[in-house]
């Protein structure tokens, strides 16, 4: 189980990391101002037209964040394949928790890719909750098989906000007022990129970690 002091002492030297700092306050502040001038302007609806379906023509800048979300989405998968291949080739041994890093994003870029959740709930009548407990569950065993891996040599407290913010994204989805597309669009999908965001910065400073580590046990050998 994680204590509480654990995690403090893990969450003191992330907060004041510098990548850390720059992704959140930027992805905030782009999100802060954009929302503050659409609510200022009487036009909230062109800040909903940022994360609209990409599908269907409109202004220049429809669905901006819809496709760089799914850019994330793949730089995040590609540091762990990319990093799932480096061990074995260094290691000579398979690292599975990268393998199950990327087999978890590879699935949530799947349902970002093809709206799985909206294709069951208009093709088959499924509620999207049913798929929400299909990707919790899946990631729950992700984080049980990982635990100590985890909780030991990465920093979890990005996975924590990952996690939170995505659990926002989909109350909001699920039973947030769509009236509202301006405010309707910030909770669900603006929480959602901000989740993603430590997603990519969690995939970066543990693969960044793990090559260190092979470059200084192989320069000890020598």
């Amino acid at each position: 189980m994680l204590q509480p002091k654990l995690l403090f002492s893990s969450l003191r030297p992330l907060v004041t990391h510098p990548a850390f700092i720059w992704v959140n306050g930027v992805t905030l502040g782009i999100l802060g101002v954009l929302g503050f001038y659409a609510r200022a302007s009487g036009k909230t609806y062109r800040f909903s037209v940022l994360f609209e379906d990409p599908y269907s023509g409109g202004p220049f800048y429809k669905a901006f964040f819809t496709n760089f979300s799914e850019v994330m989405w793949c730089i995040a998968l590609g540091i762990c394949l990319f990093c799932f291949g480096l061990m074995r080739s260094l290691n000579r041994r398979y690292d599975w928790f990268f393998m199950g890093t990327a087999l978890v994003i590879a699935m949530l870029l799947l349902d970002d890719l093809q709206r799985i959740s909206l294709v069951l709930k208009y093709g088959w009548g499924w509620p999207k909750g049913i798929m929400y407990l299909v990707y919790m569950g899946a990631i729950a065993i992700y984080t049980w098989v990982f635990r100590r891996r985890i909780i030991r040599d990465t920093p979890f407290p990005l996975l924590l906000i990952m996690v939170g913010m995505f659990l926002i994204s989909a109350l909001a989805d699920v039973f947030g007022n769509k009236s509202q597309p301006g405010r309707f669009a910030l909770f669900e999908d603006g929480t959602k990129l901000l989740g993603l965001m430590n997603l990519v910065l969690y995939c970066w400073l543990v693969g960044q970690q793990e090559v260190k580590r092979l470059v200084i046990n192989a320069r000890g050998e020598r």
